[in-house]
């Protein structure tokens, strides 16, 4: 409740940048709607879509709706400009990520089991302290795996990232422009400066 009252403050003193997915940062086989809040994939083959803002400081979070999901493969994660866009979020050294189908977090290609696995209309949400350098995942407000799935993240900016695999797949980011189904307390949203 205070994250949301604080969001609220800081949205009504205009210390919100609002932040989307990149349209000129992202594999050509994703469109994006919903004032380039959602993505989704236009055909079956891994690729991936960059958000606007990157962070490198503070406790952050954002949240991203499964909307459609066809076995539910794609991935919700964050990563730097180095990131590849057409592979799975986290198949390389750039980036950290929740696989959907099966729970597993992803970096530098490496899958370990951290929860369970998300369907659609379910709500991941992700938190990263860049202080502390660790990022956590959560289901429906429940933290996966019950303790931060990365504690040693590499310094660096990092955007939000979105992978999708099969045609159709769809995804919806939450940057904080409206209030976070399960706000985490003490992690500002995405969109602040």
């Amino acid at each position: 409740m205070a994250i949301e009252l604080l969001s609220d403050k800081i949205r009504s003193f205009g210390g919100t940048s609002i932040d989307t997915l990149n349209p000129n940062d992202k594999n050509a086989n994703i469109i994006l709607s919903n004032g380039n809040l959602t993505a989704t994939a236009i055909n079956t083959s891994q690729k991936a879509v960059r958000a606007l803002k990157g962070h490198s400081t503070g406790k952050r979070q954002f949240e991203a709706i499964l909307n459609v999901t066809a076995s539910n493969n794609m991935e919700i994660g964050i990563g730097t400009l180095l990131a590849t866009l057409n592979n799975y979020v986290g198949s390389d050294a750039y980036a950290y990520a929740i696989e959907c189908y099966d729970g597993n977090k992803i970096h530098i290609g490496s899958q370990v089991f951290s929860g369970t696995s998300l369907t659609a209309g379910d709500i991941v949400g992700v938190c990263v302290d860049f202080n502390s350098r660790f990022i956590s995942f959560f289901k429906n407000g429940w933290i996966l795996g019950g303790t931060p799935a990365f504690t040693t993240i590499v310094a660096g900016t990092y955007y939000v990232m979105i992978g999708l695999y099969f045609t159709n797949n769809k995804c919806t980011v939450n940057f904080g422009a409206t209030n976070f189904s399960y706000p985490i307390y003490g992690f500002l949203p995405w969109n602040t400066p």
